[in-house]
This record gives C-alpha cells, sequence and structure tokens, in this order.
C-alpha cells in the first residue's frame, strides 16, 4: 500500500505515512511575485498544512523581507560609498534608499555643490563667506 499526500502536499511512502512537504514557493503565481521584483521567495515551513508564510527576500545588502508579497528593498548606498565622499572631504547623502545607484557627495558648508555618484566640486564664494557688502568681480 502506498500512502500519498493531498495536494497542495508533495510526497508519498510505501506501507508508511507520508510525510508531505508544501512549499509555497513552488507555486508559480507565488514565486512569479518575488522574481519580478527582483527577490527571492522562501517558504520558511514547508510542513503541511502550514500556509500563507512564505515571503520574499531582497537581495543583498538589504535583508528587508515581507509575508506573502514584494518587499520593498532599502539600502543606505552610502554603507558602501561614504569613503568615496570623506576622502574628498565631502559627506555621503543617500536621497532613497529604495532606489540604487543615487547616492551623492555633497560640499560641506560653506561650500557648495553635489555630484551623484562621485566627490563633488566644491565651491565656495568668498563675499558670502566673509559676510561683505559689496564684492568686486566675484563670479
Amino acid at each position: 500500500w502506498t500512502c500519498t499526500c493531498d495536494a497542495p502536499g508533495v510526497g508519498s511512502a510505501t506501507a508508511a505515512a507520508a510525510v508531505c512537504v508544501c512549499n509555497e514557493c513552488a507555486d508559480a503565481a507565488n514565486n512569479a511575485t518575488c522574481t519580478t521584483a527582483g527577490q527571492t521567495c522562501i517558504d520558511p515551513d514547508k510542513s503541511c498544512p502550514e500556509t500563507d508564510d512564505w515571503i520574499c527576500e531582497c537581495e543583498p545588502p538589504s535583508t528587508t523581507t515581507n509575508v506573502t508579497a514584494a518587499a520593498i528593498c532599502k539600502w543606505d548606498e552610502c554603507n558602501d560609498h561614504e569613503g568615496t565622499c570623506k576622502a574628498k572631504g565631502q559627506i555621503c547623502v543617500d536621497p532613497d534608499h529604495t532606489t540604487p545607484d543615487n547616492w551623492e557627495c555633497e560640499c560641506v558648508p560653506p561650500a557648495s555643490g553635489n555630484q551623484a555618484t562621485a566627490p563633488a566640486e566644491c565651491l565656495l564664494d568668498e563675499c558670502v563667506v566673509m559676510n561683505c557688502a559689496t564684492c568686486a568681480n566675484d563670479t
């Protein structure tokens, strides 16, 4: 005699109770929810009848996850690129932690300027710094 698992479980055994596995990420719709967002589908508990526990996990370095839906992946790129800006005496700013490759180096006041994904060219207006009433030929 053979025991076979009922759907959605998978597994069978001869002359014994079957060990059923319910991998919700094997479901094409669940898997596509994650993969179309560039994420990995993970079912942490494949025992039957455990359902609706599958998660979408962002790719490293983000560690964000969401249950039964795509996650909003977040990562502050300044964690990786701060040294690029600091080496030029500037600060790193990541204006949107969900958008890749948008970090910027910004000049430290009173200098001004910023540059995406690289050190900025900092400009210093001496008239502003010196608080001059009039400055000749300042451009």
